[in-house]
């Protein structure tokens, strides 16, 4: 009884262990869930961009058993371990013969070890061929055996396996070594790279050719004597020249990469495919390079880039410096997303806003010395222009196209600095933080910060005809629901204004970098001091942005944008076009389709109005339908001869200019009361709407009483009530109030006018 209780204790006790043996844990990664791979991403079209560093501190990508290449499998078991189907992870007679190796030479050089033994030291990372080690890397092999087949067991080798060149995996080093994958090894290349996990710093190709080469040889003849390949293969094989790729790991969009490591999960591992063309990325790398020179004259270190696709979102170009990885000029840093001061870049919408109102593209615009109340007592804001000129009546066509500056100033003083920055937050601008009163009206002309990608997105949606999509890096990521940022028919206009050769000849001169043979909606911007160059346009399909200046913030050689980011834009919006249509559209294709509500009209091209008899030139403009202006009163003909009467607030002006000359008596027959020398309230006109600024003290937020023709004394009354006494023709300051105000004039003559104003 006592013998029968200890061999059944004895065999319940090998059944035991060789459960333990059989059925016990894997080793980790051994599971699907388990593995390490890379993080490896690609541009649109599947051009691998960056892989980085596995968890193993090497380069991978997975092999499935499913798709193993016959040539890899047998160049890897003649290499290794040709009985590997016939053992069950230990082979008798490898560790035989091994045995008596090690027993000859007193070491334990040889260790017999199988291909499930070898994927077993590498999923527990074992190093060293100390004994229990090797007792341990057998369990995990028979436990291998027990739970997958043998082509898994076979991918799990070929995934694992160190080729040198910093590669884990016959994937990988297949691309690293030859550039193709493991699909189109020939066979030669196949043992050649089976011939590296034996010992893949002895056989590095760079250190040791002639070790590899040889290893190589034994390999080819191996698989001739075990049938993977014929004797016509084989010869073909031993004569067939190696030639190692020499190209050094792919790191292409660095700036962009770095941006999409930011976007995924934290510890993705896998493919990673993005929005990016990186053969459009490489057209813009080349242009910034050819321009150096340019750059150099101007005294710019960086250029920045980017390049949207209107209809889907999507970034297709994202150049952050020009220079990645030159320390003098910061080239790791990514001007795509460092604020900066945008100029007059930020024009174009405030005129988008301003085209909801009541302005129209032949609307005259004020460009003549004014100047504004801030929160500083007795301190004005008095904008200038690039150019210290002031061109009195301006149409906001002229006004935009020309980016001149006291126009702009003008209707941010109208649409109100508050709401300004509430529709640029609503269109992705983030930098743009402070309050109303710290920009002031100086933020017309830019004087805050912004990214040139949230600029771009920004200029893309007056490109979809003010449909605001926040663009996406990821392909086939969902994006956010478009909203409404403009109305169609406001960015139709904008767009209309900025691809206008003519409209902005007279300050950008002839044929210059923003003039293209098609319509391409162009804008530039040049920050206060010189120290950034900005340049944007559009067309149909899509947009292209471009900064250009230094890290440092060291100003420019007195560079505009125009002189210094428009050579690059204008290069770059060509090729862009022509890479994504295929050819350059028709010169009369429009960037936005008619949206039906304008109609054209003659105008008089000094005073915006209707055409009359006696204007002297005309241009034709396509206006809303409801805001089509009354005929032009700007205009006298008598006697063969035309005179202008510059209305205020142009009249001082127009007299500074010597535009002014005296209207004979007769002429004035049958004109209007101004004409007639009829007492009236010149300033300000009948049915003007003012916007009240939140951002300014009460008491400097008003506008200028002024009459003329008057007699003596003239009494002026708001609402009903007395305000004031002045001589005539003198300005007087009123500070308005919200509502709708009467505003009423009397002289000592008796003689009274009257107008109604409105205060927003």
């Amino acid at each position: 009884m006592r013998a029968t209780a200890v061999l059944v204790a004895a065999l319940a006790a090998a059944l035991a262990i060789s459960l333990w043996l059989v059925l016990g844990p894997l080793p980790a990664g051994a599971e699907p869930s388990g593995r390490s791979e890379s993080l490896r991403i690609f541009d649109r079209n599947g051009i691998l961009l960056y892989e980085t560093l596995s968890g193993r501190e090497v380069r991978s990508n997975w092999l499935e058993p499913a798709s193993i290449p016959p040539l890899v499998e047998g160049a890897t078991m003649a290499a290794e371990d040709h009985r590997f189907y016939s053992h069950n992870g230990i082979d008798p007679v490898a560790v035989a013969r091994a045995a008596a190796v090690d027993i000859r030479s007193f070491s334990l050089r040889e260790g017999g070890s199988t291909l499930t033994q070898q994927t077993a030291k590498r999923l527990i990372n074992r190093r060293g061929s100390g004994i229990f080690g090797k007792l341990k890397e057998a369990v995990y092999a028979l436990r291998l055996e027990s739970r997958l087949t043998k082509k898994e067991i076979m991918a799990l080798y070929l995934n694992l396996a160190p080729y040198g060149k910093n590669c884990e995996g016959i994937r990988k080093a297949a691309e690293a070594y030859f550039r193709t994958s493991p699909e189109k090894l020939t066979a030669a290349q196949c043992a050649y790279l089976a011939s590296l996990p034996k010992a893949p710093t002895r056989l590095d190709p760079s250190k040791n050719p002639e070790g590899l080469k040889k290893r190589q040889e034994r390999v080819l003849k191996r698989m001739r004597e075990l049938g993977f390949v014929s004797e016509e293969s084989y010869a073909r094989a031993v004569g067939e020249r190696i030639t190692v790729s020499r190209a050094p790991e792919p790191f292409s969009a660095p700036h962009f990469v770095e941006r999409v490591r930011d976007e995924l999960p934290k510890g993705f591992k896998g493919n990673c495919v993005t929005t990016l063309d990186i053969n459009l990325q490489g057209d813009v790398q080349r242009i910034i390079n050819s321009n150096r020179k340019l750059l150099e004259k101007i005294g710019a270190g960086s250029a920045a880039v980017v390049i949207l696709d209107n209809r889907s979102g999507e970034w297709l170009a994202w150049e952050g410096s020009g220079c990645y990885g030159s320390g003098e000029t910061g080239g790791s840093i990514d001007g795509v997303v460092a604020p900066r001061q945008p100029g007059s870049a930020l024009k174009p919408f405030l005129y988008a806003m301003a085209f909801e109102g009541d302005l129209t593209s032949a609307s005259i615009l004020p460009d003549i010395p004014q100047a504004y109340g801030t929160q500083k007592e007795g301190a004005y804001y008095k904008p200038r222009n690039y150019d210290n000129k002031f061109r009195g009546p301006l149409s906001a066509r002229r006004s935009l196209a020309g980016s001149v500056n006291v126009p702009a100033v003008y209707l941010l003083s109208r649409i109100g600095v508050d709401a300004f920055i509430e529709r640029l937050k609503s269109g992705g601008i983030t930098t743009i933080d402070k309050s109303a009163d710290y920009y002031g009206y100086g933020l017309a002309l830019g004087n805050a910060e912004v990214r040139l990608d949230e600029l771009a997105a920004l200029y893309s949606a007056l490109a979809r005809g003010g449909s605001f999509i926040k663009p996406v890096k990821l392909a086939g990521k969902q994006r956010e629901e478009a909203r409404r940022l403009f109305s169609y028919e406001s960015c139709y206009l904008v767009a209309d204004v900025l691809s206008d050769p003519r409209a902005r000849e007279f300050a950008f001169g002839r044929n210059s970098v923003l003039d293209f043979p098609y319509a391409v909606a162009a804008k530039t911007g040049t920050s206060e001091g010189y120290r950034d160059n900005w340049a944007f346009g559009y067309d149909r399909d899509i947009t292209v942005g471009v900064w250009v200046g230094n890290f440092d913030r060291r100003p420019l050689k007195y560079s505009s944008g125009v002189s210094g980011a428009g050579p690059i834009f204008h290069e770059i919006m060509e090729e862009a076009v022509l890479r994504t249509r295929g050819m350059e559209p028709p010169p009369e294709e429009r960037i936005l389709q008619d949206p039906g509500s304008l109609k054209k009209v003659e105008l008089c091209s000094l005073s915006g109005g209707l055409a009359g008899e006696a204007c002297p030139s005309m241009i034709i403009e396509e206006l809303p339908q409801d805001k089509i202006p009354e005929v032009c009163e700007w205009h006298i003909r008598h006697k063969g001869r035309t005179y202008a009467r510059y209305p205020q607030p142009f009249d001082e002006w127009a007299r500074s200019m010597g535009l002014y000359r005296e209207i004979p008596e007769d002429a004035l027959a049958g004109a209007s009361r101004e004409e007639k020398k009829e007492f009236a309230i010149s300033s300000p006109l009948p049915s003007a709407v003012f916007l009240f600024d939140p951002t300014l003290k009460a008491p400097y937020q008003g506008v200028y009483l002024e009459s003329m023709n008057g007699k003596g004394e003239v009494s002026w009354v708001i609402d009903g009530k007395p305000f004031r006494k002045a001589k005539s023709g003198a300005k007087t300051f009123w500070p308005f109030t919200r509502g709708e105000h009467r505003i009423e004039a009397r002289d000592s003559d008796g003689k009274s006018d009257s107008v109604k104003v409105f205060v927003r």
